[in-house]
């Protein structure tokens, strides 16, 4: 694509290729009298899967090629790639709680309620190919921990629905050991052939371009060089990090910040980048028997060692009846970090605190698009 039909303009500029991209790109194309471009900073590997790196599409391991920084915190690791996280995560999915549904509701009315969101619950699961995990995918480690969560109490429960406390196995968005990404489900032909839908990989989203308080379109960088993208609208969908780093390079968040890093104020808004939430977690290893290592080490050599394979929703005393607020993630295969000698695994059980109260902050350490922005996680 020539750098003079980027100037061209659109109607729409979708500014990330992430999961949230993906559909909004989808979506809104589907008008054929509405133009769109989605911009994307990594690869788009194309629409044919066979062209994708084998890395990808492997829902047996979490690849870190395609990732905005390679040496970082677990908690800041992003997906640079068309697809986004979808690409790069654990390949499966739950639900939130009755209760979670009652918030969004209070706090955004009905059409956040479970019974409003269920259509495009249904269709996300259609699209994504989401099914419920085989039992031969079901290694040693993972059989033992739905049999002990059974003993413990915990009640079994459909993970497929918002739903309640208890035990069971996500729905997965891979088959046969092949990650259905969010780049397929959505960009695959026949949406990729429509004329109005521009996908536009390897194009870093530098700020956006502010005329009399009014955004006209998007500087971005193409092949190294800048170019502005005209839009009459642009959507920000560039994830946790990203969109809060291309406001405030675009003069759109907290004066004195922007002043701090040489950015000229065209909106002061102090919150943006602010309330910063993750959902901490512990990992308590455990040491495997010879047996289990036997167990795990011939479902590797069948090709059907999936390191986790079911959940526990728990909940703790601050929760309100019928919700959760703790994922119990027992988990077993190769080491995630560092090496073992052939025929070892790592085994253990992972806490993720899903609702935590305390919150950081996204602030930019230059204005330069190519530095990575500075997180203060939660405290």
């Amino acid at each position: 694509m020539t750098t003079s039909s980027l100037l061209s303009g659109y109607d729409v500029a979708v500014l990330g290729g992430g999961v949230a991209g993906c559909v909004l790109a989808a979506r809104l194309s589907e008008d054929p009298g509405r133009s769109v471009c989605l911009v994307e900073a990594g690869p788009d590997y194309g629409p044919q899967q066979r062209d994708w790196p084998e890395k990808i599409l492997n829902a047996r391991a979490l690849p870190r090629d395609d990732v905005w920084e390679r040496h970082t915190a677990f908690y800041r690791v992003r997906a640079r790639v068309l697809g986004g996280s979808s690409c790069i995560n654990g390949a499966w999915n739950t639900w939130g709680s009755h209760a979670d549904h009652a918030e969004w509701t209070h706090a955004g009315g009905e059409r956040w309620s479970a019974d409003a969101l269920e259509p495009y619950r249904l269709r996300a699961v259609e699209r994504m190919g989401m099914h419920a995990v085989p039992d031969a995918e079901l290694s040693a480690w993972a059989s033992g921990a739905l049999t002990a969560a059974r003993e413990l109490g915990y009640r079994e429960v459909d993970m497929g629905v918002p739903g309640a406390p208890g035990y069971g196995r996500p729905l997965l968005n891979a088959d046969a050991g092949v990650r259905r990404n969010a780049a397929f489900a959505y960009l695959d032909p026949p949406t990729r052939s429509r004329p109005n839908l521009t996908v536009l990989g390897n194009a870093l989203v530098d700020r956006l371009s502010v005329r009399a308080g009014r955004v006209s379109g998007v500087h971005i960088v193409v092949g190294g060089a800048p170019v502005t993208l005209e839009a009459g609208t642009c959507v920000l969908a560039s994830g946790t990090f990203g969109s809060p780093a291309v406001l405030l390079r675009s003069g759109i968040g907290p004066a004195t910040h922007l002043k701090e890093n040489g950015i000229r104020c065209e909106v002061d808004l102090p919150g943006v980048g602010a309330n910063l939430s993750d959902q901490p977690g512990v990992f308590v290893p455990l040491v495997p028997t010879d047996g289990l290592n036997r167990a795990l080490a011939a479902k590797e050599s069948a090709g059907e060692l999936y390191v986790s394979r079911m959940l526990v929703r728990a909940a703790s005393e601050y929760c309100p009846d019928g919700a959760w607020d703790l994922h119990l993630l027992p988990t077993a295969g190769p080491p995630l970090f560092g090496k073992l000698p052939p025929g070892q695994y790592e085994a253990g059980i992972s806490a993720f605190l899903m609702k935590p109260v305390s919150r950081g902050h996204v602030r930019l350490r230059s204005a330069d698009p190519l530095e990575p922005p500075r997180s203060i996680p939660p405290s």
